[in-house]
């Protein structure tokens, strides 16, 4: 499972049904990845990125975005002319795509899903 930027948002407001879904998943198996520019995105170098530190130290490894998933992120926002969606929504969908990510546990499902193209299950936290 590929975790997105709105996941962290809710960890570092310390939201106690993230961690009922990490033990959840975990119970079930599943192994969480934290595509490289998400970080960008949620982290500041500072005392509040702790939670978030904690989390991926705890129940994920961070991937790098390859340039071919740069350059699938790339082809990806040129399909969505109506409303373009944020570039890292796209890097986080080519780099789960590229880390064979069956899923997105995201705060964004509409732009990720459109994004995914049905590659993907959405998880809507």
């Amino acid at each position: 499972m590929a975790l997105d930027s709105g996941f962290f948002i809710a960890v570092a407001k310390r939201d106690r049904r993230i961690h009922a879904f990490v033990e959840e998943w975990l119970s079930k198996g599943a192994a969480f990845i934290v595509p490289a520019p998400v970080l960008a995105e949620v982290t500041r170098g500072s005392f509040s990125d702790a939670p978030i530190n904690r989390m991926i130290n705890a129940v994920a490894s961070v991937v790098p975005t390859t340039e071919v998933a740069v350059r699938d992120a790339g082809a990806s926002l040129a399909t969505i002319a109506s409303r373009p969606a944020p570039t890292v929504d796209a890097l986080v969908v080519a780099t789960a795509v590229a880390n064979l990510a069956t899923t997105i546990v995201t705060s964004d499902p509409d732009d990720i899903g459109k994004l995914a193209r049905g590659a993907l299950r959405i998880v809507a936290i």
